[in-house]
């Protein structure tokens, strides 16, 4: 097959393959990054983590005498792998101790199997 002369390397043939192989591992490196990205959670999948996560506290964690109880959930790293979980997701902890200022709590989605840990204030 014969090709029209702009498609031909003006270079010498090691100069062609040096650039053919850098450009296909630069076309490799893109992919991977992009197919990372495309497995992060949303900003709303973020939230519910989230909102979850101070959730649960609100609701298991004994409230102090004669006090109030707030929960803040950390930041989450927006990376993490994490779906529109269709059978809901699930939340536990192993500590419900009201006397203490940081509670982790364990998001997690049984059926899309990932799991995030959540700190909370």
């Amino acid at each position: 097959m014969t090709y029209p002369k702009s498609y031909m390397c003006s270079h010498s043939i090691t100069k062609c393959r040096a650039f053919y192989k850098f450009f296909s591992k630069s076309i490799g490196i893109l992919f991977i990054f992009f197919s990372f990205s495309a497995l992060s959670a949303t900003q709303n999948q973020i939230e519910l983590i989230q909102k979850a996560a101070e959730e649960y506290i609100v609701s298991n964690v004994e409230w102090p005498v004669n006090g109030t109880l707030e929960a803040k959930a950390s930041n989450i790293d927006t990376r993490v792998h994490a779906t529109d979980c269709p059978e809901g997701i699930a939340a536990s902890s192993s500590s419900t101790n009201p006397t203490s200022s940081n509670i982790t709590v364990l998001i997690e989605c049984p059926s899309d199997s990932w799991r995030v840990y959540v700190p909370s204030d």
